[in-house]
């Protein structure tokens, strides 16, 4: 179950919310049942007294109201605990070593808050089924009486439920819609963390989803802690067969009838929060699921500086080691390149050899474990790494297609470079809205979204390898040339070596590691 895994998360949170949950139900019980056992042992000499009767509706009612009280609140902090989460969300995106936070999960206050209200469901059916035992050693009429009438009042809110589909409906969509923006920072993490405006765009419609899924939590959670008017008729209805009609069939009913009708009163208050925990239960299902299907991704952001590197001329690699993939510990290299603006540069080799690590340690995605990068005379550190970002553009084959997510350049010259290039109609389309694609086509549109960035260097990262033949070679002889007269630079990242030997700079990779 979602949920559960969802609780997982977070254990030590929730285990304090649940056991401060169970304490305070129990406690509520413990002073019920104290007040209830009292009243049912001290009858008059003529049947039960008024100050008892008094005292008993006094305690049940106190019962009923801090129970509510307590769900109520648990609700709450689940609309409160989105609002914090999505501000963690976007503001603390972190390395995949810490994609655990990049969640909702961020909050524990969520899951330790549900925690807390499975507590008060679990216990409320546990306090009913004792009670239905009780009545039965009581009074089987006063038993099958209390059963048909709590039924008919799960009945009543199973069906209230289906009046409710709307504004479930509405947080399901806003949740589907919020969670795939988060999918999106996630999935293309790594392209969005050199892609600023997209990353933003992301980030707002993440905010404004999670701001509508609190308000409608705020708008109806508290509704459902309220009882139904035709259940509370039920319930009266049960009282009263309890005082007046069972002592008609088992007129020995009537000594024990103050201690089965404290108990019928006692089981409203816990069937109606166990009944009235179920929507939340629902919404939350959906969250976990999304939340325990988010994979890694999301990259360490920094803070924006004043530096730029916008009219850079050289970017070199200097005595680079890296560690090769799969989570080995041996590096490979050391490797040198010096890659001048307008080159078209590759770096290739077998898969697994890390040219994508090389490539991401180039746009200041990750660190080497040893050697340095520079750009001109600078070298790269971590107060300067998002202006190195800021250079890149990455077409790398991700599963995000939407084309809000991506860029677009407003130079002249940019978009007529897009415009000459050999696009399909459908490929041209898909440039603006999504739309159903070959794998071929999506390659194209891929590397077309990096060149109408506008950003100075474009990288292509295994989309030229899954590109139509023709196609590549259109691309290297005539879009290639263009890019390179306007100052700008192409890295391909590809296991082909007869593309690689096609490039100015080479540098190839071939997965073992350094002596």
């Amino acid at each position: 179950m979602n949920f559960l895994t969802l609780l997982g998360r977070h254990g030590s949170a929730s285990l304090r919310w649940l056991g401060l949950s169970f304490l305070l139900t129990a406690g509520l019980q413990l002073g019920l049942g104290v007040m209830v056992t009292l009243a049912a042992d001290a009858p008059g000499a003529d049947g039960p007294r008024g100050r008892d009767v008094g005292l008993l509706l006094v305690g049940c009612l106190l019962f009923y109201l801090a129970q509510t009280r307590l769900l109520r609140q648990t609700m709450d902090h689940v609309a409160d605990a989105l609002r914090r989460a999505s501000e963690g969300v976007v503001g603390h995106l972190r390395d995949d070593a810490d994609a655990a936070a990049v969640s909702l999960l961020a909050d524990p206050g969520v899951p330790a808050a549900l925690a807390s209200s499975l507590v008060l469901a679990v216990q409320s059916v546990l306090v009913v089924v004792c009670g239905l035992v009780y009545l039965s050693t009581v009074s089987a009429a006063a038993c099958g009486v209390a059963t048909v009438a709590l039924l008919l009042i799960v009945a009543l809110q199973v069906l209230s439920h289906f009046g409710m589909d709307k504004p479930f409906e509405s947080i399901r969509d806003h949740q589907c819609a919020t969670y795939d923006s988060l999918q999106a920072l996630a999935g293309a993490g790594r392209r969005l963390a050199v892609d600023t405006p997209s990353r933003v765009r992301i980030e707002g419609r993440m905010r404004d989803g999670f701001g509508a899924i609190a308000a409608l939590q705020r708008a109806h959670h508290p509704g459902f802690a309220q009882d139904n008017a035709m259940q509370q008729v039920v319930y009266f209805l049960l009282i009263g067969v309890m005082v007046f009609g069972v002592p008609l069939v088992e007129p020995s009913f009537r000594s024990d009838m103050l201690g089965a009708v404290a108990v019928t009163i006692f089981l409203f208050a816990p069937l109606s929060s166990a009944l009235n925990s179920l929507p939340l239960f629902d919404a939350a299902e959906v969250a976990a699921g999304y939340l325990n299907r988010l994979g890694n991704g999301a990259v360490d952001e920094t803070p924006h500086s004043a530096t730029s590197f916008a009219d850079f001329q050289t970017l070199t690699l200097d005595s680079l080691r890296i560690t090769l993939p799969e989570g080995s510990n041996e590096a490979a290299g050391p490797f040198d390149l010096v890659i001048g603006r307008g080159a078209l540069v590759a770096i290739g080799g077998p898969a697994g050899s890390g040219k994508s690590m090389l490539a991401d340690i180039l746009m200041g995605l990750a660190e080497p474990a040893e050697g340095r990068v520079w750009i001109d005379r600078t070298v790269v550190t971590s107060e300067n790494r998002r202006a190195l970002r800021d250079l890149f553009t990455l077409a790398d084959g991700g599963a995000d297609r939407d084309p809000a997510n991506w860029v677009v350049s407003q130079d002249p010259s940019v978009t007529a470079t897009v415009a000459g290039m050999a696009l399909s109609t459908r490929e041209r389309t898909a440039l603006h809205q999504p739309t159903a694609l070959s794998s071929g086509q999506v390659a194209h549109v891929a590397v077309a979204r990096a060149v109408q960035s506008g950003r100075p260097v474009i990288v292509l990262d295994g989309v030229l390898d899954a590109a139509d033949q023709e196609w590549r070679q259109r691309f290297l002889t005539e879009t290639v040339p263009t890019l390179q007269a306007q100052g700008r630079t192409v890295i391909v990242v590809t296991r082909i070596t007869d593309l690689a030997q096609l490039a100015e700079t080479r540098l190839t990779l071939n997965g073992r590691p350094a002596c």
